[in-house]
């Protein structure tokens, strides 16, 4: 490993669940309890969950791609399965991490498809299916339909509405009426938009493009801010410090990487928010970075499958830890407060826990197939319980305790 820092500028199906614990393994290296990252349940789909789960209202949604290509919906505290929706056979799976709002459940699908389904019956209240460069024509990327593998961000804007935006493989950003699906405004980019976007404190959003640039877009419109020349693919999801006083603008935290190399290869970025400006580069293997202000630190779930924490204003390294197995993360880290532990789930299957403050392996647990969790893994409201997904078909709920 390497860094190198620059400061410088449908069909519905109801089910009851019967719940089987596998076989996962959790390993502890620190001074924690024998019940921590023990499994509370462990739901059974068969079919790999790709993507991270949310959290809403003692309930639990999830999806997975093929062969099933569902969306779950389950007791949080039991793992009771209310119900799933199925796309039916062939690439109607959902890779983006969904979001439940005003009670509809937010999804897109890998058919071109942006969904919004009832969260309480799972009856689909509205869909757009977007087609190729010419009309009447199917997306089409390598020959497969294109995915929608940006995850939706719901956002109440200040005029009362509930608006929803999301990017896809046709190279374009899309807002929509959160409600009804109408589209509001389409911005196209030159590379498709598989990054998530976030939005700032002064009506942008910002989204990450494989064109080769991080974009940051008006809101109200679609517009084109400004837009910011990074290494290569940029799929996952900025990350914000909060807004400032009166004077001066946040700073945005963003990460990139160049495709098809013998070694990750990529860079963690700080940008400022109103002008794009560069404030500091760290190149190397790459990685997710995350803003957690409660520490005023900014972690990072590297490519590599190790992690680190920078100094926000300047990049500086103030820990690194590669991790046993050496297994690519693909979202942020999770922050716990009550216990100073970040968690992050890798490419390799092993959920780990790490100290916040040195980089520290605390615990790990072995789901023996690939965490990818491109929003990361999701903590109970008591922190009592982390919950992620694994290709072993599986949903964990585990012990923090």
């Amino acid at each position: 490993f390497f860094f190198s820092l620059s400061i410088g500028m449908p069909v519905l199906v109801l089910l009851v669940a019967t719940l089987t614990l596998v076989a996962a393994h959790p390993n502890h290296h620190g001074n924690l309890s024998s019940t921590f990252f023990q499994p509370r349940f462990v739901l059974p789909v068969e079919s790999p969950v790709h993507g991270s789960p949310f959290l809403d209202g003692g309930f639990i949604y999830f999806t997975t791609i093929e062969p099933r290509n569902l969306v779950v919906k389950a007791n949080s505290s039991t793992g009771e399965l209310v119900w799933t929706y199925s796309g039916g056979p062939g690439r109607e799976g959902m890779r983006d991490s969904l979001t439940v709002r005003n009670g509809l459940v937010h999804v897109g699908n890998d058919n071109s498809t942006f969904l919004a389904l009832d969260a309480e019956t799972a009856a689909s209240v509205w869909r757009y299916t977007f087609g190729g460069a010419t009309a009447g024509t199917p997306c089409l990327f390598l020959d497969r339909p294109c995915e929608v593998y940006s995850s939706p961000l719901l956002v109440h804007e200040s005029d009362g509405r509930l608006l929803r935006y999301e990017g896809a493989e046709d190279n374009a950003t899309r807002c929509f009426d959160a409600a009804t699906g109408k589209v509001l405004w389409t911005t196209p980019a030159g590379g498709q938009m598989d990054g998530t976007p976030a939005s700032d404190a002064s009506g942008g959003l910002l989204i990450g493009s494989n064109d080769g640039h991080l974009y940051r877009l008006a809101r109200a419109s679609g517009a084109v801010l400004w837009r910011y020349q990074h290494c290569g693919r940029m799929q996952s999801v900025p990350s914000l410090t909060p807004p400032p006083p009166a004077g001066s603008n946040q700073t945005v935290f963003g990460s990139c990487f160049v495709p098809l190399q013998a070694q990750p290869t990529g860079r963690v970025f700080a940008l400022d928010v109103a002008t794009g400006q560069e404030k500091w580069v760290l190149a190397g293997a790459g990685g997710v970075p995350h803003y957690e202000p409660t520490t005023n630190t900014v972690y990072v779930s590297g490519f590599d499958g190790s992690v680190s924490a920078l100094n926000p204003a300047t990049g500086s390294v103030l820990w690194h830890t590669p991790l046993p197995h050496g297994e690519c993360f693909d979202g942020p880290l999770l922050y716990d407060a009550k216990r100073g532990l970040l968690y992050g789930g890798s490419e390799g299957g092993f959920m780990y826990a790490v100290r916040a403050s040195d980089g520290s392996l605390q615990a790990s647990f072995n789901t023996g197939k690939g965490i990818i969790s491109p929003l990361g893994p999701r903590m109970s409201p008591d922190a009592s319980t982390l919950y992620f997904g694994s290709y072993s078909g599986h949903l964990y709920a585990l012990s923090l305790e």
